[in-house]
């Protein structure tokens, strides 16, 4: 979450424009071979600003998405998932 909120708030650097988003991003880390994350952004307004007073505004949908990956590296959908099978969200709300 703290990777994408750099993203969103200081790159670039402010006062240059708001960065538009970026869709998906995934990583895994060395050691952890058997797990991933998915961090995705939305934008509101998809382009442009929106005005609180003196100020413009955008506003970013942040979600990161860890889990297990259960052979395919997809979602476990069907069933009753594995003991070993772990999944957490978390999502923040930045402006800028």
């Amino acid at each position: 979450m703290e990777w994408a909120a750099f993203q969103v708030l200081r790159n670039p650097a402010p006062p240059a424009a708001a960065p538009s988003f970026f869709t998906s991003t995934s990583f895994s880390a060395a050691g952890l071979s058997n797990y991933t994350v998915t961090v995705s952004c939305t934008r509101t307004p998809s382009s442009g600003t929106v005005s609180d007073s003196a100020t413009a505004l955008a506003f970013y949908q942040l979600v990161a998405d860890a889990r297990s990956v259960p052979g395919s590296g997809a979602r476990h959908n069907t069933g009753t998932p594995p003991l070993s099978y772990v999944e957490r969200q978390h999502s923040w709300t930045v402006s800028r």
